[in-house]
């Protein structure tokens, strides 16, 4: 009878003061997610070649090959790397008449394994030739619709790595590398305009290597830059 009671009596005394564990961060949890293009998730390949990234931010900013074998980047399903080679040609882009424009405020996150230089992140393949490009092995340019700016790191490579970019009410752009703020930051003014992953307008300076994830907000602030650079850093 005793054993009887104290079973009944365990789950209530091994729930007195339980704490729920608070839900991990996603970046779809963020208002300002305009697209998010999601380590090893929403990639359709055939035989290694991606014919596909989707946007898992939900807004339908579908990234697909221009069908061309050759310029299709391949697919690692162990490490969630699309790989991309320069001397083809290689991207993703939107379909047409679909863009991605950041008029003012943003936060962009990446996680490359870029090989090279003169690669393009991200640009703009049929309009304005807007981008975001690595141009040495420790610069990124940036180029709107109104500006061209190069910010420089504080001596790390652009590699293997994470970069969140942010770009403030002011204009202001800073570079976070592995987390870390550079101390060099550049202003420009003007919008950007985005339909390619991996090349600029029209097919120039591809990018070489491989790109795990990217996401995009038209937002800046020091907790989202924070978010984001811890998100990158446990892909």
């Amino acid at each position: 009878m005793l054993a009887n009671k104290l079973a009944l009596s365990l789950p209530t005394i091994n729930n007195v003061g339980a704490v729920t564990p608070p839900t991990p961060w996603d970046p779809s949890d963020e208002s300002g997610l305009i697209a998010w293009y999601k380590n090893k998730v929403g990639v359709i390949h055939n035989g290694g070649e991606v014919a596909e990234w989707n946007d898992s931010s939900g807004n339908g900013h579908l990234m697909v090959s221009s069908g061309d074998a050759n310029e299709s980047p391949t697919y690692d399903s162990v490490s969630g790397e699309l790989y991309f080679i320069a001397s083809r040609s290689q991207h993703l882009q939107l379909e047409a008449g679909n863009q991605i424009e950041l008029p003012d405020t943003y936060t962009i996150g990446f996680k490359l394994n870029a090989q090279g230089t003169n690669n393009t992140i991200l640009g703009d393949n049929t309009s304005s030739n807007e981008y975001f490009k690595i141009v040495a092995i420790d610069q990124i340019r940036i180029k709107t619709s109104a500006d061209t700016a190069t910010i420089t790191t504080d001596g790390d490579p652009i590699e293997e790595i994470n970069i969140v970019l942010t770009r403030d009410t002011n204009g202001v752009v800073t570079m976070y590398l592995n987390s870390d703020p550079q101390s060099q930051q550049v202003s420009v003014s003007g919008s950007t305009l985005i339909d390619a992953i991996g090349i600029r307008a029209t097919n120039l300076n591809s990018f070489e290597g491989g790109i795990s994830e990217i996401q995009i907000y038209d937002e800046s602030n020091q907790t989202l830059t924070s978010k984001v650079n811890t998100y990158l850093l446990n892909i």
